[in-house]
């Protein structure tokens, strides 16, 4: 048995990698573990807190059925959720590892927060700058833009993980291999939010609360189709104790800055 503990947002996970005659296939996974999560400041030898999850990868079962039917559909049956324990084998692969990992997140988030579709970069004072769009609204675009000048450093690409612990907001950066960045463990405590335009002329707008909820509703990642009550709640809360802006954004990076920022 080889045993791994997952350090994030706030979570404690373990990875229990089961002894299997297919050890080619063990040892890739594990590789790519450590390569991605390892490497990234995720993984620890002993835990840190309380096991809030299992994931169990296992040998090669002698007899499985890997095409299933739901609802008159056909899908692959290469997981299973138990109380506290996902199951997976070893033909598993890490990319889809990673995708029901984050389904898993969702479920532990959001008795408390939520997972944000966002772009984000880190400043010199470690104050978190989030840029929120629709896919391909200039999220991306305006924080890789921020990155380009000294202090400042990205911190998400597309996935933001929001929780609300000890009486704070705290923001954790994803596990998750995104568009342009590996994975790379970070935490926040301060954050503004910006709703990207994309405009010829740069400026920063300020929005009236109202306003701010459907917008951000949009913005939030769920595993099934519609918004549950805990994360609407939890959403709710959110907008009520941080800070919004409007901000119509160009490609200049230098007027960008001087927008946020206010020099």
């Amino acid at each position: 048995m080889r045993e791994y503990y997952l350090e994030v947002a706030g979570f404690t996970i373990l990875l229990s990698f089961y002894p299997t005659e297919h050890k080619i296939f063990q040892d890739l996974l594990i590789e790519n573990v450590i390569n991605f999560w390892g490497k990234g400041g995720f993984l620890s030898k002993k835990p840190r807190g309380k096991v809030a999850y299992t994931i169990k990868i296992l040998p090669f079962p002698k007899l499985i059925k890997l095409i299933g039917r739901k609802g008159g559909e056909r899908y692959h049956n290469t997981y299973k959720f138990g109380n506290r324990v996902l199951e997976f084998y070893y033909y598993i692969s890490f990319p889809l590892l990673q995708m029901v990992f984050k389904q898993l997140l969702y479920e532990l988030i959001k008795k408390d927060g939520f997972i944000l579709h966002a772009s984000s970069v880190l400043d010199k004072n470690r104050n978190l700058i989030v840029f929120l769009a629709p896919q391909g609204g200039g999220k991306s675009t305006s924080a890789n833009s921020m990155t380009k000048f000294k202090g400042f450093s990205k911190f998400d690409d597309d996935n933001l993980l929001v929780r609300k612990i000890g009486g704070g907001w705290k923001f954790f950066s994803p596990p998750f291999i995104e568009k342009e960045m590996n994975p790379i463990k970070k935490i926040a405590d301060k954050a503004t939010f910006f709703f990207v335009k994309k405009a010829k002329e740069m400026n920063k707008l300020s929005i009236q609360k109202t306003k701010i909820l459907p917008l951000l509703l949009k913005q939030i990642w769920v595993a099934n189709k519609g918004i549950e009550r805990q994360t609407f709640e939890n959403t709710i809360k959110f907008v009520e104790e941080n800070n919004f802006f409007i901000l119509h954004a160009n490609l200049k990076a230098k007027e960008l800055k001087n927008t946020l920022y206010g020099n």
